[in-house]
């Protein structure tokens, strides 16, 4: 399974163009907008100015749609691509899968034994039973200290 690169790549370059012509076109709408519902709501008897706002209004929905549509199909190519990458993440599980039992079958077909995979295993028993010897050792260190000088303490006069 492969990730079809370019289709992705275009769409990312579509949207970034239509998502910079919706943000210019509503820099100058709502600047239109600010100017016509100050006079829209001052004469509201107007039946020019209430065109002109009812006409203003549309537009920034039409804008909004358009805004609304193109984020809908980025989440929809986001979410095929997150599916995709599922797959391949599966897919490459398996090949890992595949490949560790391979490399095991090479080494019995060469009669070699692999004491890296065994070290690899064992390095926590190995840690833990060092480690706790060093700590078994410093404490009967201690220990025989403290005995000595409790045995060999001087006595007092």
């Amino acid at each position: 399974m492969e990730l079809s690169q370019e289709k992705y790549h275009l769409n990312t370059e579509q949207y970034i163009q239509q998502i910079n012509s919706i943000n210019e076109k509503s820099v100058s709408i709502l600047n239109e907008f600010k100017k016509l519902y100050v006079i829209h709501k001052m004469h509201p008897e107007n039946e020019e100015y209430q065109y002109q706002y009812e006409n203003i209004v549309s537009n920034i929905n039409k804008i909004s749609s358009t805004l609304f549509t193109t984020s809908n199909d980025i989440q929809l190519n986001i979410d095929d691509l997150n599916k995709q990458l599922i797959e391949l993440n599966v897919s490459i599980k398996k090949e890992k899968k595949i490949n560790k039992n391979l490399k095991s079958q090479l080494g019995m077909v060469e009669h070699k034994s692999n004491s890296t995979n065994e070290m690899i295993n064992n390095y926590k028993e190995i840690y833990e039973k060092y480690y706790l010897n060093n700590w078994s050792i410093l404490l009967s260190t201690f220990l025989c200290i403290y005995s000595i000088s409790i045995v060999y303490k001087k006595p007092v006069v």
